[in-house]
C-alpha cells in the first residue's frame, strides 16, 4: 500500500477489477497487483517530487498534515491511473486532460505559483531562504584595471 493511495482506490478509480485486469494483464479477470503497486509508488514518487520542496520531509506526514489527503490522494491517482491507461493505450481523453492538470498543478506548487493549503503552517527555512556566499581571491582584472586597454 501506498503513503497516499491504496490498490483498490486506484482499482476504483479505472472501474473496478475487470478494467484493471484488462490494462494489466493479457487475459485473466484478476489485475496485476505488481504493476498496480508500481504504478502507484511512482505516482507518489512523481508528487513528492514537487511538492517535497515545500514540506518538512516527503512523502508528507498525513498525521500532522491531515488537510492534504485528499489532494495528494487525487494527484496519485490520477498519475497512477494515466500510467496504468497508458500500458494498453489509448488514454481516454477526460483522463489525458486531468492528468495534464494535475502535473501542471504540481509544477504551481513546486514554483511557488500555486501553494499548499498548510503553507503558512509551515516553518520557514532559515534565515529566510537560501544564500550564497563567494570565497576566493582577489579579483585580477577590474574595471579600474582594463579602464585604458579599450
Amino acid at each position: 500500500m501506498g503513503d497516499y493511495a491504496s490498490m483498490s482506490e486506484l482499482i476504483d478509480r479505472v472501474g473496478g477489477n475487470t478494467r484493471a485486469a484488462q490494462l494489466t494483464t493479457e487475459s485473466g479477470s484478476t489485475p496485476d497487483t505488481t504493476q498496480l503497486e508500481r504504478l502507484i509508488g511512482e505516482a507518489e514518487a512523481k508528487v513528492n517530487s514537487y511538492v517535497g520542496r515545500h514540506m518538512p520531509a516527503a512523502p508528507v506526514d498525513l498525521a500532522s498534515f491531515p488537510e492534504l489527503l485528499a489532494l495528494l490522494k487525487g494527484a496519485t491517482l490520477t498519475i497512477a491511473a494515466y500510467g496504468l491507461h497508458g500500458l494498453r493505450p489509448p488514454v481516454p481523453p477526460d483522463l489525458e486532460k486531468l492528468h495534464g492538470q494535475t502535473v501542471q498543478w504540481l509544477r504551481d506548487i513546486a514554483n511557488s505559483v500555486a501553494k499548499l493549503p498548510v503553507d503558512s503552517a509551515l516553518p520557514s527555512p532559515p534565515g529566510g531562504g537560501l544564500s550564497a556566499q563567494v570565497d576566493g581571491a582577489n579579483r585580477v582584472m577590474t574595471r579600474d584595471n582594463l579602464s585604458g586597454l579599450g
